[in-house]
């Protein structure tokens, strides 16, 4: 069974404390950040991402360019969305981001955020609620 934790992401200066997901040692939100910090043409695109993290840590999820998930069971999941980029998050006290990458894997990487909810302990819902406890 795998391991999770949460991450506080202390880059972003908002009324909300921003987490992100960590299984089994590996920081989904880093990952996805380093591969696109990869391709130049998405950099620029990478920081409209950082200013929409910063949006919802500010004012919540009512933007045009955040949506809500409707077919992932158990979680309230949003989808925050730029041209060529997607970012996966549940919302409540705070924001923990899940996984993110490029519009063109949005099906792949809707499915593999299906597999880590569906594998996240029951506490996890927590999250859901709106309790996000503790951070490493």
């Amino acid at each position: 069974m795998p391991t999770f934790a949460v991450k506080k992401l202390d880059e972003f200066e908002c009324n909300l404390n921003i987490f992100s997901l960590v299984r089994d040692g590996i920081c989904f939100y880093d990952d996805a950040v380093n591969e696109l910090m990869k391709d130049g043409n998405l950099r620029k695109e990478l920081k409209r991402v950082y200013a929409l993290i910063q949006f919802v840590g500010n004012h919540g999820t009512r933007h045009k360019n955040i949506h809500q998930l409707k077919d992932i069971p158990n979680f309230t999941t949003w989808e925050l969305k730029t041209n060529h980029l997607r970012f996966y998050f549940l919302y409540g006290q705070g924001m923990m981001i899940i996984s993110g990458g490029k519009k063109v894997d949005q099906k792949a990487d809707i499915s593999q955020l299906k597999s880590i909810l569906k594998q996240l302990p029951n506490n996890f819902n927590d999250v859901h609620q709106g309790r996000i406890a503790g951070g490493s």
